[in-house]
This record gives structure tokens, sequence and C-alpha cells, in this order.
């Protein structure tokens, strides 16, 4: 019988068996024998070792998540990036073979740069946000769409100047691939909504997105035979369209109606929450935010296990808080967070890229020389995790560094470093894009020219940043 029913249903009879025993011994605890209890106590201690063998072995879908959350994840963020690492130097350090340091940051380069930012400049980069002309129904939808937008943004490749010959307007993703299809979404009239995300098929998304999902290739050399295969980007697709569905299904199972509506609560489940009028206004705070996005979604739980402990980053969910409080905070008291200075920034390929190219960030030579030869990182690799640490480690340096020499009572944040950075990349990347179409349509009868100068702009761009193989992590 036991073989043939399945484990949870096993699990199930097992629960309910030790709840009705329970109530029992709690019936008739007064009146038992003493042998009588000491034989319930021995059936008790069986029916949680038989239990203790099936636990293990259920699927991670079936186990129960959303447990206590941590009291300050901001600050063992803040720690894991302040103390030293085997594989990454606070202060450049001599040359060594055996146990040489992956990423170094040098202080002093780090220290000259410092001091020719503009701190007005930088404050204001990171007041920027693009709006857009779009109509949302109420403000948990408005929420909802950018939150999305933050979730969705993952990777490294999509960071790096992506530009197609003139006319070819699908085929590669670009760093603004996610926005653009959320907004052909929404205006298309599709629900973004926990139901509907969670529903979405691959086809829609493939089309919102711009990327083919196949392509035709012959199946061999000259021959006129072709047959469709999976495009080179489609497992870009496919990994957005698993995180928007595993996002739906745990919203829906919670009882949440969107994404905007988990964000706007303090509650992992919507079934038992309070009353709008009755909740802790205090419990909103940028800690606690980031602390329920990790602990909900598997996929924004951003943390890398080394020899020196655990380096937690969560880069995403960070994101999805600093993004929020920015566009957000003067309109609805919940999404002004206190405690936003505390967030971390930094801990992805474009920033490390530029700080690389600034010369404060030392990859080693044999780091420096995979990379250049466009051989791809492996995700949660060492390397991986050296070069994102770095990163983020230096980014905070120098908001701690421009904090100090500020005479105004404003506190420099990471998070204000690293929108300035965004913005110089994002308007770096617009403009190498006008660039390249308008030299296109000057060489239009000339389309060798054409394709040489795409190839030349993308080859300059790859060593500037790592590409890693899953970047759905971070």
């Amino acid at each position: 019988w036991n073989m043939r029913m399945p484990r949870t249903s096993v699990l199930l009879m097992l629960l309910l068996a030790e709840a009705i025993a329970v109530c029992n011994a709690a019936c008739s605890s007064s009146s038992m024998p003493a042998a009588q209890q000491a034989s319930k106590q021995q059936q008790k201690s069986t029916t949680m070792k038989q239990m203790s063998r099936i636990l293990p072995q259920l699927p991670p879908q079936l186990r129960l998540r959303g447990g206590a959350l941590p009291l300050d994840i901001l600050g063992d963020i803040r720690k894991s990036l302040e103390r030293p690492h085997a594989n990454v130097a606070q202060v450049e350090s001599s040359e060594t073979h055996m146990g040489e340091e992956m990423v170094k940051i040098d202080m002093t380069k780090l220290d000259a740069f410092v001091k020719t930012l503009d701190l007005a400049k930088v404050m204001r980069a990171s007041k920027v946000r693009f709006a857009l002309p779009l109509v949302f129904d109420n403000f948990e939808e408005e929420v909802n769409f950018w939150a999305l937008n933050s979730l969705l943004s993952f990777g490294s490749g999509w960071h790096q100047v992506c530009v197609v010959k003139h006319g070819q307007k699908d085929g590669l993703p670009h760093r603004d691939s996610v926005l653009h299809m959320l907004i052909s979404m929404h205006m298309e009239g599709r629900k973004l909504d926990a139901q509907g995300i969670s529903e979405v098929t691959v086809f829609p998304l493939a089309t919102a997105l711009s990327v083919p999902l196949t392509q035709e290739k012959s199946i061999e050399p000259d021959s006129p035979i072709r047959q469709d295969f999976p495009s080179e980007f489609r497992w870009f697709v496919d990994a957005v369209h698993h995180m928007m569905e595993s996002v739906g299904t745990e919203m829906v199972s919670r009882g949440f109606r969107s994404l905007g509506d988990f964000i706007l609560s303090t509650d992992l489940q919507a079934h038992s929450r309070e009353a709008p009028g009755q909740q802790d206004t205090t419990q909103y705070t940028a800690n606690n935010l980031v602390a329920r996005l990790t602990n909900v979604f598997e996929c924004l739980n951003d943390s890398e296990n080394t020899a020196d402990g655990v380096i937690v980053l969560h880069r995403r969910a960070q994101c999805i808080a600093e993004d929020l409080h920015s566009r957000f905070a003067t309109q609805d008291a919940r999404l002004s967070f206190p405690d936003v200075s505390l967030l971390s920034f930094g801990a992805d390929s474009e920033t490390c890229g530029a700080f690389v190219k600034l010369g404060f960030l030392l990859p080693s030579p044999s780091l420096v020389a995979k990379i250049e030869k466009g051989r791809i990182l492996n995700a949660h690799s060492k390397e991986e995790v050296a070069l994102r640490c770095a990163s983020a480690k230096a980014c905070l340096f120098i908001s701690q560094k421009l904090f100090s020499q500020s005479e105004d009572s404003e506190t420099v944040t990471c998070g204000h470093v690293w929108r300035y950075f965004d913005l110089l990349f994002k308007t770096e990347h617009q403009k190498k894009v006008r660039e390249l179409e308008k030299e296109a349509l000057e060489n239009r009868d000339n389309p060798q020219k054409e394709e040489a100068k795409v190839s030349l702009i993308v080859d300059q761009d790859v060593p500037t940043s790592f590409v890693c193989k899953d970047t759905v992590h971070y």
C-alpha cells in the first residue's frame, strides 16, 4: 500500500495520524496507565522517524519556504563586503604565484579617481529616472511594472553594446530589452499581475523581446537543405519565461495579486495579513523588503559559499528597493525607506568593467588573459565571485570617500555612486548606437564596410567586462 501511494499522500496521512494521536493523548493522559503512556510515546517516536525519512526526499517545490526573516540582511551584505577575502585584496600587494589574488583594488588610483569626481553631478545623476508615457489603472500596477523591470533585468552579457546591422530589428538582446518587453506587453493589454505572468508562454515573450526562438541553418556545408535550430539567444527567452512563471506561481500560491501587491505589504502570506489601516508602518524598510524578496523568491537569492564564509550580494533585490524608493518615496510613505543608505551596489559586470578600465580594479594577469580571449566565466566560479565582490567593494569605498569629502549634510550612498555610473553607461551606449546608425545610413551602398564597423565596435567593448555562462542569479 505504501509503495503505491505517492510520498506526499503518505506524509499527509502521517501528519493526520500524528494530530489525532496528540488529541487523544491530551484527552486521556490523566487516566492512562504508565505502561500505556510509554507505548504511546514509542509510537510517536516511530512516526516522527518515518516522517524524517520521507521529508528530505520531497521535491523542492513541496518544501515550505518563507520562514523567519533575517534580522539585518543589509548589515550581513555590508559585512561580507568589508571583511577581507582570500581572492580579493583590499590593497594592491606584491605578486605571488601560489594563492595569488584574482582581483586587487589599487587604493592609490581609487583615491586619485575620487578627487576627479564632481559630487554635485553624482548626486544629480542618482536622482534621474526616465519616466514613460504609460497609463496605469492604479498605483499598485505602476509599482508592479517597475519592480518587474528590476527583477527581470539580470545578467552581464546584455550590458555590452550590442548593435545589429542597419535594418535588422531583432536577434540580439540589449540592455533595455526587458523594459521594451514590458512596455510592449502593457500596451497590448496583457496583464502583468501574478496570474498573468504565471500563465505567460514563450512565444509572446520572444516577440516582445524581439529575439527569435529559432533560426534556419544548413544541415551540411553548402547544402540547399535548411533546418530550424534554436537561436543563439533562445536560452535568454527561456530564462525570462522561467523567472516570470516561477515568480507568478509563488505569488498566486501566497495570495498576492501582483508583485506590486507583495511590495506594498509587509507579510509573507496575503491570506493572513492585517487590514491596511492596522499595518505597522515601521516595518516598511529596505532591509525588510530585501529580506522578504530573497526569502520568498529563490531567483533573487544571490549569495555564494566561499572558503572565507558566505558572501551575500542580493544585487537585484536591492535594485528593486532602491529604484522604487527613488521613484515613489514622495508619493507613498510605504516606499520611503529610512535605511536606503545601507543598500550596496556594483556587483555586476558593467560596473566591474568600468572600474577595470579606470585602472583601480586589477584582475590577475591570468584572469585578464581569460577575459580578453573572450572565454566565458562559469556562474558561481571563484573568478566570477571575486570580480563581483571586488567591484561592489570598490563602489562602497568610493561612496565612503565622497562622503568624507562632502561638506553637505546629505549622505553619499553606494546607490548614488552606482546610479551615476549607470547613467554614464546608458549615455555612452546610446551615443555609440546613434553613431553606428548614422554611419550605416551614409554607407548603405557599401555593406562590407558597414559590417566591419559593427564588428570593430563590439570587439573593442568585449574586454571591458566579463561574460558569465549563467547570469540569472544576479
